[in-house]
């Protein structure tokens, strides 16, 4: 993907091996996302309505079938967390 201003995600929580964060409407509207990376599963997971209604959940980091969200966090924050998770 490379190098890019666009930086949507806002870390908002560590519980229970889920890395948490939070995305505003790409679109300009009201509405906030959460993103979470579940560390034992190894999936991820978003709250926004694709995910939710057309069933995008759940599937492994970085999967095709996740929405908008799950995949662009895929892309720019998985790399640096699992650099991070093999270092502990």
């Amino acid at each position: 993907m490379g190098l890019t201003p666009f930086m949507p995600f806002k870390p908002i929580g560590f519980a229970h091996n889920l890395v948490q964060f939070e995305t505003k409407s790409w679109t300009g509207g009201p509405d906030s996302y959460e993103v979470a990376f579940d560390l034992n599963d190894r999936c991820a997971t978003c709250s926004c309505m694709d995910s939710t209604c057309r069933k995008k959940n759940y599937y492994p980091i970085g999967d095709p079938r996740l929405c908008k969200h799950s995949r662009l966090a895929s892309q720019i924050l998985w790399p640096i967390l699992a650099r991070a998770l093999e270092a502990i």
